[in-house]
């Protein structure tokens, strides 16, 4: 890969991981649509708040609490998540390619 374009991505990469950590911090604390039809239900209340079921309940770690660093953490891990995805993503598309 050229420099110019290694610089880019680069820069590119700093911006994303900045944004999913800081982005994260004002997501809406009101319930999305997989929430908002359980609370309308009257089955919200048996959910089960356990990593086996969900490692993030909520989009936070359970572990520090109702904290900012959750959210962020949160955000972060889900980038890296769907980074590696399309990454396998596209060196499958590559390999069959060749």
């Amino acid at each position: 890969m050229k420099a110019k374009y290694r610089k880019s991505l680069l820069v590119l990469a700093v911006i994303t991981i900045v944004l999913a950590g800081v982005v994260s911090l004002f997501a809406s604390s009101q319930p999305d649509g997989l929430s908002r039809v359980a609370i309308d239900g009257g089955f919200d209340e048996k959910e089960k708040a356990s990593w086996t079921y969900a490692l993030m309940p909520d989009y936070s770690l359970p572990w520090l609490g109702d904290h900012w660093l959750g959210s962020a953490i949160s955000g972060l891990f889900g980038l890296l998540v769907m980074g590696a995805l399309v990454w396998l993503l596209f060196k499958w598309m590559a390999a069959k390619r060749k």
